[in-house]
């Protein structure tokens, strides 16, 4: 697909899951003077729009490019869907891929408070888990080409249901191994580097010189300045916002029995004036130890891999 008339080749891909800190890890990147990260965050380019070629790419989101030597991509879902691989490889088969992962639980967790909270969603926790879990043993995956083809159009008609699209896998999103494997089998060992949240949260300044030296940039222009912590899980608003007056009519309908529970404590954790950790939803022991025995043996995997002690994360 790339053209020797055009130098623009991107050759940075941030693949990772929702929740995982993609959007965080995208903005310090963005700070870097010799790094142009897409606009916005998200393309869906090889997702859904593979077959318009680099050029669409280029103009739709890389506008702003000026040159910069490093050109980066931070879709989400390239971790997960098995035929985004080979797309990237087809563009650029020398690419740098940075794999952005945290526990797989916790991971689920967040994204179904996610989706709870920003598209109405009314299963619980329990009930996504359940549905998504019979949704795997029927092989049900995204991998053959009808699944593709219905994952695409699902994309490009904007509608998502409640399960079975891809957005809401919420289980298979954490077989993390499996999935950097794919990566593996076309791209060499050293151009994919793996990074845990739990280390860019804890130490983002020494994770960032690392991919600064990891890149090949230079340490004087490109460097790490502050603390940045995007696409948080609660929003604390002002009493006279508009959001206040929603939460308020949500609270009244909850006290009526109009609102199904789970919607309100998520509509409660974004709009309630200084919410507080203890009021987020929590995931019951039951569950979180099912999870835990679903996660066990591709964590185990994992921690091999990365010659990393993962077992707190079961």
């Amino acid at each position: 697909m790339p053209t020797n008339q055009n130098p623009f080749i991107p050759n940075l891909f941030i693949l990772g899951v929702g929740k995982c800190g993609t959007t965080t890890l995208h903005a310090y990147l963005n700070n870097m003077q010799d790094i142009c990260m897409s606009k916005p965050k998200e393309p869906f380019f090889f997702e859904k729009e593979f077959e318009n070629g680099l050029e669409f790419y280029q103009k739709k989101y890389f506008a702003h490019w000026k040159g910069e030597p490093i050109i980066g991509d931070a879709r989400n879902q390239h971790l997960y869907l098995p035929y985004v691989a080979k797309r990237i490889h087809q563009v650029n088969s020398n690419a740098k891929l940075l794999v952005m992962i945290r526990n797989p639980i916790d991971r689920a967790f967040s994204h179904w408070r996610h989706v709870c909270y920003h598209q109405r969603l009314t299963l619980s926790f329990e009930e996504l888990v359940d549905d998504d879990y019979g949704r795997i043993k029927k092989s049900r995956r995204t991998e053959q080409n009808d699944e593709i083809a219905k994952s695409t159009q699902r994309l490009l008609s904007g509608s998502r249901d409640r399960v079975h699209s891809s957005g809401l896998a919420i289980l298979d999103m954490g077989y993390y191994y499996e999935q950097i494997q794919r990566y593996l089998n076309l791209f060499p060992r050293d151009n994919l580097k793996v990074i845990l949240l739990e280390d860019l949260s804890a130490q983002p300044e020494e994770i960032m010189n690392d991919l600064i030296d990891y890149l090949g940039l230079d340490s004087s222009r490109n460097k790490f300045t502050h603390l940045i912590h995007e696409n948080t899980a609660r929003i604390r608003v002002n009493k006279r916002t508009a959001r206040y007056q929603v939460w308020k009519l949500a609270k009244s309908a909850q006290k009526r029995g109009l609102l199904r529970e789970s919607v309100w404590q998520g509509l409660r954790s974004r709009l309630e004036p200084k919410a507080k950790k203890e009021d987020l939803p929590k995931m019951n022991h039951q569950t979180r130890s099912w999870l835990r025995e679903h996660f066990r043996e591709h964590n185990e995997k994992l921690g091999k891999f990365l010659d990393r002690d993962l077992s707190h994360w079961v």
